[in-house]
């Protein structure tokens, strides 16, 4: 298949764009003319941005896929979508969303695809893009990732949490620390929607998760591989909030604890990367302090 990839130079986008590459899918990454320096894969280029979609369309509609790894504002993706439609020749398309449009998910059981939405406001957003994503194309996926994605030391959690438990010489969870997260290596999410695209199955919406932990076992974990007296600690969210902001207050306060049996039943996805905390002791995050 011939690939549009938006969102290239991103850490997703590129392991994504290597996996296609490596599966022997030829993939035009759509770049900005000031990034192109960053893109780290073999892939043919345009310069261009999902500001300027409609311009790209000649060039998209020659292709067989598209995958939205990007980071627009949603908006700018929203219209993008809408303009899709007018490339008659893309079979196939990819969404990375994310896991917090769940809100809490409880910690009883790990949440399915048809669990009741509920985001925080500042991903308030992302239901409806991927409603949008679902109906540009006959064949629309959606993949929402773990709201621990790690892997090639990087990942907005294990970075945040790394660094501050690196500043403060404890990892710190809140409360009780029996908050249930989910993780997915980002090599093992990069394969899924290989797997996907390659599979031609009908659309829809999975999530991309492969293990989990409770969030006093990540503290403890980060603790253990820092050592130098770091120590694993509760805290109340009052406590950590001035440190961390309401953002990841509210969201460390929460389970995001999800299923992801229907990817690995329909595309016979498994795991292929360590485990978060295995990964972590070998490759720790890119960050600063």
């Amino acid at each position: 298949m011939k690939i549009v990839l938006f969102g290239a130079t991103g850490w997703i986008g590129n392991a994504i764009g290597e996996c296609l590459l490596q599966r022997k899918h030829p993939v035009t990454a759509i770049v900005r003319p000031t990034s192109v320096a960053k893109l780290k894969i073999p892939a043919a280029t345009i310069a261009g941005t999902m500001e300027n979609f409609k311009d790209l369309l000649p060039i998209i509609g020659s292709h067989d896929a598209i995958v939205f790894a990007s980071s627009a504002d949603g908006t700018t993706t929203s219209k993008a979508l809408t303009l899709l439609k007018q490339a008659k020749s893309i079979q196939s398309l990819v969404y990375i969303s994310g896991s917090s449009v769940y809100g809490d998910t409880g910690s009883e059981h790990p949440a399915t695809e048809e669990f009741p939405l509920d985001p925080d406001p500042m991903v308030a957003g992302l239901p409806s893009l991927e409603q949008e994503a679902l109906q540009a194309i006959s064949r629309g996926y959606v993949f929402r990732g773990a709201g621990i994605l790690y892997g090639r030391r990087g990942g907005a959690t294990p970075s945040f949490l790394w660094a501050d438990a690196k500043k403060h010489g404890k990892a710190r969870y809140i409360g009780d620390g029996n908050q249930r997260w989910s993780a997915v290596h980002v090599d093992d999410l990069a394969q899924l929607v290989a797997l996907a695209l390659e599979s031609k199955r009908q659309g829809g919406i999975y999530n991309a998760v492969t293990h989990d932990y409770s969030m006093q076992e990540v503290s403890e974990g980060i603790a253990t591989i820092l050592g130098e007296g770091t120590v694993s600690e509760s805290a109340t969210s009052s406590q950590v909030t001035g440190d961390w902001g309401a953002f990841w207050s509210n969201l460390l306060s929460s389970n995001l604890w999800l299923s992801g049996q229907k990817a690995m039943n329909d595309f016979g996805w498994t795991a292929q990367k360590p485990r978060f905390l295995d990964d972590l002791r070998e490759f720790p995050p890119h960050t600063s302090v």
